[in-house]
């Protein structure tokens, strides 16, 4: 017999039948997910996301927008995640990763209608902050769910695997979105908006909670308080929390740099159509997979993930010069490539490190969002300036964190 869900409907009028009627649909409807049934949904959720990022640039360039929003847009997106990350953290461990998981998507999908519907900068604006205050509850409550609904035993393992399906299938994401997108740009938001509520549905009625949730009737508004999350971090910081986030900060602003750059780069100065886009993202998730379950996999069992960091961030470095010298499109986006796959690869290694603690967890993601708010908005005006400068800060970014990964390596205490 499954165990029993149940969960509370606020009704003043009856609450004794609400709670029995719930508890009667939660126990029906519910389920011990398997491994492999969220691995599936995680890789859903990737793919969904996504849809819309290879015909973004288009949009814009449809709807007349500046060359700097591309940025601006992307920065704005990066603060609601970065202020609502701990947030979401201490609220999913209250009141249940699957619950705030559903939420969180179904919400996205309210911002990508509005941003579809926008044709003013402030309309635009607004509908990017909206869409990443709820996109930052998604990464945070997958790989808790991950983490502390399936044992302890092998945790690394499902990590980097997990990691790896959602990266394989946000390029496939790419790729459909791409392909979409060079007939009919609204209709990959349309598409994204129609699976973010399917899947809100989904999540909702299908999965049951992690042991490690302490699922509650009603979540208080005073609860709704992301700084509050930053001084819960900030009482077990210490000077291995201190670099970790550090490195963070710095490997999410050279990957954003990088990144919001480059699909804008190939679009403005090569004239390449969002297929492109999504063939490149495509390409890189069937890499990024085959590594991750592969050599990646491996890796994280059999080494220690403060040298492993440090070996990745020196090949990003050199990636990234690699791409800043050659010229042509050939080689620029093998070059490319191989930074995505290595970004792809020490990834789910920060994420095991991170993971250690739910509240460093939530702070993780903050200072991910905290890199992608700076470099992104950063972007958008250095690419007015010089079309490869924001590559260079990318640069400048990851040879620093090459060398906290040094110092990171030397500091023997875990989180």
């Amino acid at each position: 017999m499954p165990e029993q869900v149940c969960f509370a409907l606020a009704s003043p009028y009856n609450e004794g039948y609400n709670k029995n009627i719930s508890c009667v649909w939660g126990t029906f409807m519910k389920r011990n997910i398997s491994l492999h049934f969220f691995y599936t949904l995680m890789g859903l959720i990737s793919l969904t996301l996504n849809l819309v990022h290879p015909v973004t640039p288009k949009f814009f360039e449809l709807i007349a927008y500046p060359d700097y929003m591309f940025g601006l847009a992307f920065a704005l997106m990066s603060l609601g995640a970065f202020l609502l990350s701990p947030m979401w953290s201490q609220l999913a461990h209250k009141h249940g990763y699957a619950r705030i998981m559903a939420l969180g998507i179904a919400m996205y999908g309210v911002g990508q209608l509005l941003f579809s519907l926008s044709r003013i900068l402030t309309l635009t604006a607004f509908a990017r902050f909206f869409a990443g205050c709820f996109s930052a509850s998604l990464n945070v409550t997958q790989l808790l769910f991950l983490s502390h609904h399936f044992g302890d035993q092998k945790k690394g393992e499902r990590i980097a695997l997990g990691t790896a399906i959602s990266v394989s299938s946000g390029a496939l994401g790419y790729f459909i979105g791409g392909f979409i997108g060079n007939h009919n740009v609204l209709l990959a938001f349309y598409l994204q908006i129609a699976s973010c509520f399917l899947l809100s549905a989904l999540i909702f009625f299908t999965m049951q909670e992690a042991p490690a949730a302490r699922a509650a009737k009603q979540i208080k508004l005073a609860e709704i308080n992301s700084f509050r999350s930053f001084i819960e971090v900030r009482k077990i910081m210490n000077k291995s929390i201190f670099m970790f986030y550090t490195l963070t900060v710095l490997l999410a602003l050279a990957f954003v740099s990088f990144e919001t750059t480059f699909n804008y780069f190939i679009r403005k100065i090569f004239q390449l159509q969002p297929i492109y886009n999504g063939i490149i993202k495509g390409s890189i998730g069937i890499l990024g997979l085959l590594l991750n379950i592969t050599l990646n996999k491996w890796i994280a069992v059999k080494y220690n993930p403060k040298s492993t960091l440090q070996v990745y961030t020196l090949l990003i470095v050199a990636a990234l010069i690699s791409l800043i010298c050659v010229e042509g499109v050939p080689l620029f986006i093998a070059a490319a490539l191989l930074y995505y796959t290595l970004e792809a690869m020490q990834k789910p290694i920060m994420q095991l490190i991170g993971t250690e603690n739910p509240i460093v967890f939530g702070g993780y993601n903050s200072m991910i969002a905290l890199g992608n708010v700076t470099g992104s908005f950063s972007a958008g005006y250095l690419f007015t300036l010089y079309p490869k400068l924001p590559f260079w800060f990318s640069l400048l970014f990851a040879g620093l964190a090459f060398g906290i990964s040094v110092l990171y390596k030397k500091e023997g205490r875990r989180l």
